[in-house]
């Protein structure tokens, strides 16, 4: 497909995402224009570590988590949620709705500069001391920390939103390490991990070593992303190795991949590695424009289920998209058409819009008892939409 064919169908599709979401049918979300409110910041008291915690949960500023409240979302935990949930929640909102690269996600940002960082990221207390300091009690608190996030801050998230059963858990520094030790000591907790720069020289590269004895069985369908910058040093040799290892291990089951960013600095480099990782994490996450059958769309969709390891719906907008696009083309057309809006009556069965657009193609198609039944259905949905009502009485009326 050329590059200006390409770039008509994404414009084309921008645009019918756009009216769907803002045109002022019945349909549409009232949208206040006076705020913008993409999360909360809410307080849990943790038994685990006998003090309060605050963490950041965003929700998509996309509608499609408020158009669809029913819809559940994968959820993304991230460490240092002070300084990253901002970075992190506005690359996955540009990804999942600007582009449609990725799903849309929940992301869950602990804070961790409030409190003893050091004592909540790393897994374990150096022997000897650290830094000139003999006294470990500063340390080692991340087992800790991660009983803190399953046993409490999930619950939390879990009870509160509509979410699916991957979880991806991200970290930077100190949270890195602490994502590589999850990942060797608990890899069922998450199933993708995100270690940036990862801190992986701590207590003389304990986690390397963890690695080389515990990643030995296989890993279904987990992923790992972990990079570094210009850090050099130890830092940079431990990271060295863990990808060494890896190599080395070729571990069934999980797809890495690390990436080294020498122009970054430490503080620089989670803008880029983040964003890349989550590219790796969904390499094609909506099908191809070109699948202009909904048979073909719903074998892509059924992939990446047994991929994420969730039931993976094409969203209803990006389908009936497609399905009004072939719709205009009339003639034969008409039937893959219909195949697109029946895949969205059978995958969003409460969406009174899924109804009324099979309604609509089978009207063009000439076929009025399958379009009143379907108008029906979706005024049914729909009991306050005039519209709905007259489109069905006028068929009826001329049968």
């Amino acid at each position: 497909m050329g590059y200006c064919t390409g770039m008509k169908i994404l414009l084309t599709l921008t645009i019918f995402i756009a009216a769907w979401l803002f045109t002022g049918s019945s349909y549409a979300q009232q949208v206040d224009s006076s705020k913008l409110v993409i999360g909360d910041i809410v307080t849990i008291h943790s038994r685990i570590l006998g003090e309060d915690r605050k963490i950041r949960i965003y929700t998509p500023a996309f509608s499609t988590f408020e158009k669809f409240p029913g819809q559940a979302l994968p959820v993304l935990y991230l460490t240092d949620g002070d300084a990253l949930s901002g970075i992190v929640s506005e690359e996955v909102d540009y990804l999942s709705t600007s582009y449609l690269y990725l799903p849309p996600m929940i992301i869950v940002g602990i804070t961790n500069y409030d409190h003893n960082r050091m004592k909540d990221l790393t897994p374990s207390r150096p022997e000897g001391g650290f830094d000139g300091n003999r006294d470990t009690s500063a340390f080692g608190g991340g087992e800790k920390f991660l009983q803190f996030i399953s046993s409490e801050v999930m619950p939390y998230v879990e009870s509160h939103y509509k979410t699916e059963p991957f979880k991806i858990f991200v970290g930077h520094s100190l949270g890195g390490l602490l994502a590589f030790h999850c990942l060797v000591n608990h890899p069922e907790m998450f199933n993708a991990y995100i270690a940036v720069s990862p801190s992986l020289w701590w207590d003389s590269g304990l986690v390397v070593g963890q690695a080389d004895k515990k990643l030995t069985d296989r890993l279904k369908n987990k992923f790992l992303f972990f990079s570094d910058a210009n850090e050099g040093g130890e830092l940079h040799h431990e990271v060295l190795a863990m990808d060494t290892l890896l190599r080395k291990k070729n571990i069934g089951g999980l797809m890495y991949k690390y990436v080294g960013y020498p122009d970054e600095r430490h503080g620089s480099e989670p803008i880029k590695a983040i964003y890349d990782a989550l590219r790796f994490l969904y390499p094609q996450w909506y099908s191809a424009v070109e699948d202009s059958t909904a048979t073909l769309v719903g074998k892509h969709f059924a992939h990446l289920s047994e991929i994420y390891g969730y039931r993976v719906l094409p969203p209803e907008f990006v389908v009936a998209s497609r399905g009004s696009r072939i719709l205009q083309m009339g003639g034969a057309k008409v039937d893959d058409a219909i195949g697109f809006f029946e895949l969205n009556v059978a995958n969003y069965p409460a969406s009174a819009k899924a109804y009324a657009m099979l309604a609509d193609a089978w009207e063009k198609k000439g076929d009025k008892g399958k379009a009143i039944d379907n108008y029906k259905k979706a005024s049914a949905l729909d009991p306050g939409n005039a519209d709905l009502q007259r489109k069905w009485q006028v068929l009826e009326q001329g049968k």
